[in-house]
């Protein structure tokens, strides 16, 4: 996370620093859902911020704009938006390069080496 000093993790939550300020946040997704929570335990204050998106970034800007505004804090960066878009557009891109690199490394002609689905039927422990 932008701006962050990631000290540790703890009971599920990742443990930080930004702006001199203990923080706390976790985040999740499921099939067409995204969740972030973000508590600042020293100063009595948090947010959480739910989505019915996957793979959404609007849920660390829409967190980082209403920490900094519950904080009273001008925001370190102008736009968090634009900012969590800029990151999303790089993975992107990683995630297609790595696709295509996959796809290029794939063996052609080649079959199961147990052609019968009843063949891997069985308990396995």
């Amino acid at each position: 996370f932008p701006f962050m000093d990631v000290v540790g993790y703890g009971l599920g939550w990742l443990v930080a620093s930004y702006r001199g300020h203990k923080v706390v946040f976790h985040d999740g997704a499921l099939d067409g859902i995204s969740t972030f929570v973000m508590l600042f335990p020293d100063d009595g204050i948090g947010a959480t911020v739910l989505t019915n998106l996957q793979e959404t970034k609007a849920i660390y800007a829409t967190t980082m704009y209403s920490m900094d505004a519950l904080l009273g804090w001008t925001p370190l960066v102008p736009d968090w938006n634009l900012y969590y878009q800029s990151i999303q557009k790089i993975q992107d891109e990683a995630n297609s390069a790595a696709i295509k690199q996959r796809d290029a490394n794939r063996k052609l002609g080649t079959s199961p080496s147990h052609p019968s689905s009843s063949q891997y039927v069985g308990q396995y422990v």
